[in-house]
C-alpha cells in the first residue's frame, strides 16, 4: 500500500491493503490503558454542587453570551453543552477570562471585538469537553488527564500528550483526536466541528458510541485528511456534508449500523486525494456508481456485507487507481 503523509503529532503507519478484512486505520497514538486513580469529582458529578441559575459574575455572562452564539444547547440544563459550559466557568483550572469593551455584537472595530486568542482557546476547551461529557470519556476509565490543566501540554502521559489522545501543533491547535478502545458511549456531538484544525480524527472500537454522525463534521472540520468512525454502533444515512471533504485521503465507516445510500456523485465531485474507502459491515443500500469515480484516485475500496444492488460492468475499469475491490457478502 502506499505511505499516508505524517500529521502533527499523530503517527501514521502504512497501511495493507491485501487483506479485505482489515479496516484499522493508520496508526495514531491512541488510548489502551485503565487509570490507577479515579478522577477527581468535578462540580457536575459533586451531588452537593448546585450551580445558580442566573450569571453571577461578569466573566461567567461574557462566556455564557459567548458560548450561547456558538451553541445553544449550552443554555439548556443537562445536555452535555451545558455540563462543558459549567465546567468552564466554574472549574476550569485555567480561569480563562473573555474581556469585552464594548455591549454591540459582531463590532469590527479593536475594542468591540472579542479578543481572537483567547475566544479561540474557550472555543476549543469547550468543544473538548462537549465531547467529554457527551461520549462518556472521563466515565469510561480509559482516557486519562482530561479536563486536567492545559490540554496540548506535552511534558507528561504515556502518549506524549496530557489529555490521552488529543495531539496539538506547536501553536496549541488541535490537530488530531484518536480514541480506540477507550469504552465510549454517547453519541459524538456537533461541537466537535468547532475543532477547525483537526486533520485526524479516529474514534473506533467503542459499541457504545451510537447515535447519528453530525452533518456539521463535513461542515467544520474542512481540513480533515483521516476519518476513521469504525467499530462502533453509529445509526442513521452519512451526512452529504462528510463526501464533499475535499482533504480526506482516508475514509473508514465500517462495522457500525449505518444505512441509507451512499452519494457517489459527491464523492467523484470533491475527492480528488481519497485512497482508502472502508464501508464494509452497515447496511447501506441502492447501486454503486462506479463512473462517479472515474476522477477519484480510490486505491482500495470496501463495500462488502451491505445491501447494494446492481452489477459490476466495464465500467469499474474506469477506476484506473482502483487495485482492490471488496464485494462479498
Amino acid at each position: 500500500g502506499d505511505d499516508v503523509d505524517e500529521l502533527p503529532d499523530v503517527q501514521v503507519d502504512d497501511i495493507e491493503t491485501t487483506d479485505a478484512s482489515t479496516t484499522s486505520a493508520p496508526a495514531v497514538k491512541i488510548v489502551n490503558h485503565v487509570p490507577t486513580t479515579p478522577p477527581t469529582l468535578g462540580p457536575i458529578d459533586d451531588p452537593t454542587y448546585k450551580p445558580t441559575a442566573r450569571p453571577t459574575t461578569q466573566r461567567e455572562r461574557l462566556i455564557g453570551e459567548f458560548l450561547h452564539a456558538l451553541s445553544p444547547q449550552s443554555s439548556k440544563e443537562g445536555t452535555p453543552q451545558h455540563r462543558a459550559k459549567l465546567w468552564l466557568v466554574h472549574e476550569d483550572g485555567l480561569n480563562l477570562q473573555l474581556p469585552r469593551t464594548t455591549t454591540s455584537w459582531g463590532a469590527d472595530d479593536e475594542g468591540g471585538a472579542w479578543h481572537s486568542e483567547l475566544a479561540s482557546r474557550i472555543e476549543q476547551r469547550f468543544a473538548l469537553a462537549t465531547c467529554y461529557y457527551s461520549m462518556g470519556i472521563g466515565e469510561g476509565g480509559v482516557a486519562k488527564g482530561w479536563l486536567e490543566g492545559e490540554e496540548c501540554r506535552d511534558d507528561m502521559g504515556d502518549y506524549g500528550t496530557a489529555w490521552d489522545g488529543v495531539g496539538c501543533d506547536e501553536d496549541g491547535k488541535v490537530r488530531a483526536l484518536a480514541l480506540d478502545g477507550a469504552s465510549l458511549h454517547g453519541t459524538i456531538p456537533p461541537e466537535l466541528a468547532l475543532l477547525t484544525s483537526v486533520e485526524n480524527l479516529v474514534l473506533k472500537n467503542n459499541p457504545g458510541l451510537v447515535g447519528r454522525i453530525p452533518n456539521l463534521l463535513g461542515v467544520g472540520l474542512t481540513q480533515l485528511r483521516q476519518l476513521g468512525l469504525y467499530g462502533n454502533t453509529l445509526t442513521g444515512t452519512v451526512p452529504k456534508s462528510i463526501f464533499r471533504l475535499r482533504h480526506l485521503v482516508y475514509l473508514n465507516l465500517a462495522d457500525n449500523t449505518l444505512m441509507g445510500t451512499i452519494h457517489w456523485g459527491e464523492l467523484g465531485h470533491h475527492q480528488k486525494h481519497l485512497r482508502r474507502l472502508m464501508l464494509q459491515n452497515n447496511f447501506f443500500e441502492g447501486t454503486v456508481d462506479y463512473h462517479l469515480l472515474a476522477k477519484t484516485t480510490v486505491g482500495v475500496m470496501a463495500l462488502s456485507n451491505n445491501a447494494f444492488s446492481g452489477h459490476v460492468d466495464d465500467t469499474v475499469r474506469k477506476l484506473t487507481s482502483l487495485e482492490y475491490l471488496y464485494l462479498d457478502g
